[in-house]
């Protein structure tokens, strides 16, 4: 579930600085994109892995809710480092993956061998019909 917060509520009686309101935007820009990423590749980490993310997920998003601003900076910091390692584990599943797949479908042909085509290298030089 989205956090519908943003900073301009966060304001509320103008007791906070730019520097505050900005601290909660990116800490509900990272929430939003941690979610997405956990809901496309979460079956790509481990149990552990995941459970670890959601909760320090719901650590910022209740740092938000409590206007705590040192919570907020906190829980994002924490929040960053583990999505970067949902990134990293994701990036090196794929990249695996894809090297399977490529070793699995070999070169060209299926069978390792060259292609018997001869490719000869040429230059042409193209002539405008209306200069002749």
């Amino acid at each position: 579930m989205q956090t519908n917060f943003r900073g301009r509520d966060f304001i509320g009686d103008l007791d906070f600085t730019k520097e505050e309101v900005e601290t909660v935007n990116q800490a509900d820009t990272l929430v939003y994109a941690t979610e997405k990423s956990l809901k496309d590749f979460g079956d790509k980490v481990s149990q552990a892995e995941r459970a670890d993310i959601e909760a320090k997920l719901n650590d910022v998003k209740t740092a938000i809710k409590d206007k705590n601003v040192d919570r907020v900076k906190k829980s994002t910091e924490e929040l960053t480092k583990a999505s970067h390692k949902l990134a990293e584990e994701v990036y090196s599943k794929m990249g695996k993956e894809q090297a399977g797949a490529g070793a699995a479908s070999g070169a060209p042909g299926g069978d390792g061998k060259k292609p018997d085509e001869k490719v000869v290298d040429a230059e042409f030089e193209e002539v405008d019909k209306d200069k002749k």
